[in-house]
């Protein structure tokens, strides 16, 4: 058995998997966003007082809004397939977020705490170019921004203090990125494939370097490592192949391995005394290492 009390002031909803046929039926909320993972074709049928919904990017019914008179946002997959009816604002709100990308996303991002892969619609990923991050951001989640293929630059504001795993992974034309310091952690594969970045300033608030947080950064020339890093982990830097001359300052006590494998133009680098280890394979294929 199910029960949804009758409530007019909640603003966010997170659903079980498994909600039975009409349970959301007319319940006069007006919500904010909603994350279902929906199968049945009569789940949310007619709760036309609500407004903004996220599903899941697994399947939604057919049938699933079809007299949703004042829903205006929804983010998920198949969007026109599911709208019928009286939802031609949907079908309009679908056209906007494909010809005016990057406003429609700092609307959607407006107020949000933790920018999961589910926010981001999935239409606006291959058209997103810039995004400004509001200041009500507290993370960026894992999976984020992966594959915004057309995204050349993103302004993080002090707000910020973790940026997840694979959150900018295949970002692959982003050149420019403030990293400011309120950022405590950077996950591992945070920045892994972004072809374009040239250079990346690593705030002093970061402690350790996790594994292939930069890797395959191919056009990644310079980079400054604080005083504050501690450990660089396996395969940090692998593949940077345009990796010139890197400094690795004394408060770092570890290089992980394969930390720096394949930077084949790297040229020099400075290892402090105060390394206690270096991984197998460390600086393998970098054949232009001589000092």
């Amino acid at each position: 058995m199910f029960f949804v009390i009758q409530r007019t002031d909640w603003k966010d909803i997170a659903a079980p998997k498994n909600i039975p046929d009409t349970c959301y039926d007319e319940y006069g909320m007006s919500l904010i966003a909603i994350l279902v993972d929906v199968a049945s074709n009569k789940l949310l049928n007619s709760t036309s007082r609500w407004n903004h919904i996220v599903l899941p990017t697994s399947g939604a019914a057919d049938t699933l809004f079809e007299n949703w008179q004042q829903l205006n946002t929804i983010v998920g997959m198949n969007i026109e397939s599911i709208c019928k009816n009286e939802c031609k604002v949907i079908k309009d709100r679908h056209e906007k977020l494909i010809t005016n990308t990057n406003k429609e996303v700092e609307k959607i991002l407006t107020g949000i705490k933790i920018i999961t892969h589910e926010v981001i619609p999935t239409e606006c990923r291959d058209y997103l170019t810039e995004v400004n991050i509001p200041n009500s951001v507290k993370k960026i989640g894992s999976f984020a921004f992966q594959d915004c293929q057309k995204l050349t630059s993103v302004s993080i504001p002090d707000s910020v203090n973790h940026i997840a795993s694979y959150a900018f992974r295949f970002c692959r034309n982003l050149t420019s990125i403030n990293i400011p310091n309120s950022i405590k952690i950077i996950e591992d594969d945070a920045f892994s494939e972004c072809n374009s970045l040239t250079s990346i300033n690593i705030p002093d608030s970061i402690k350790i370097l996790k594994e292939k947080t930069f890797c395959y950064c191919e056009s990644l020339t310079s980079i400054n490592i604080p005083d504050s890093v501690k450990i660089i982990e396996d395969d940090v830097f692998t593949g940077c192949k345009n990796l010139i001359s890197i400094n690795i300052p004394d408060s770092v006590k570890s290089i992980g391995t394969t930390a720096f494998y394949g930077c084949e133009n790297l040229t020099s680098i400075k290892i402090p005394n105060s390394i206690k280890n270096i991984g197998a394979g460390a600086f393998a294929k970098c054949q232009k290492l001589t000092s």
